[in-house]
């Protein structure tokens, strides 16, 4: 088990370890989500393993372990997305919402503690005024990356909770496009 980087030229497939004098494979469970960030680096949110870093020009691997409730550190051992910004800030879905400041490597945590509906976090997004949207598994909320406050969007149908899936998009014409197990909802956030 692992990540291969594969090579199309010579189709040779490689194993991703932590140093090219480590010859045993990372132990890594199912990638859940793959984001491509600053400085080369490829972010891989996993289902056990927590967050893994891999930078494409010096081929080394970084993990970030989870340590609930250690202020710089991630929370929670199963990533479940992930969204980088043009702020130098990578949105961590885990035990709630994770942020990491790409420029100083410090964590800000969002929780039920901060007004999160759930700390199961489904898909994160960033709006084009700057917000960042997030879907739980009780619902939809925004948040203000200024302040931190917390926004909870109501979005019931039929008097029923809506259960979102890991789909979210921001569409160029500023619109929200976000998956449910029931279909999807297109909203306009202003």
């Amino acid at each position: 088990m692992g990540y291969f980087l594969y090579y199309t030229h010579n189709e040779l497939l490689k194993p991703i370890r932590k140093s090219e004098s480590d010859y045993n494979q990372l132990p890594m469970h199912l990638a859940n989500d793959i984001v491509y960030g600053n400085s080369n680096d490829i972010w891989i949110g996993t289902t056990n393993t927590g967050l893994q870093r891999y930078n494409i020009g010096t081929h080394q691997l970084y993990s970030y372990k989870s340590e609930i409730l250690d202020s710089n550190a991630l929370w929670g051992k199963s990533v479940s997305c992930l969204y980088v910004d043009n702020d130098s800030f990578l949105w961590i879905g885990a035990y709630g919402i994770n942020c990491l400041n790409l420029k100083n490597n410090e964590f800000y945590h969002y929780t039920t503690d901060n007004g999160l509906q759930d700390n199961h976090v489904n898909s994160i997004i960033k709006d084009q005024s700057g917000y960042i949207w997030a879907t739980t598994k009780s619902g939809l909320v925004k948040l203000n990356p200024k302040d931190g406050s917390i926004t909870s969007i109501n979005l019931r149908k039929n008097n029923s909770r809506t259960e979102f899936t890991g789909v979210s998009l921001c569409l160029s014409n500023g619109k929200i496009f976000i998956g449910s197990k029931e279909g999807f909802f297109l909203f306009h956030p202003d």
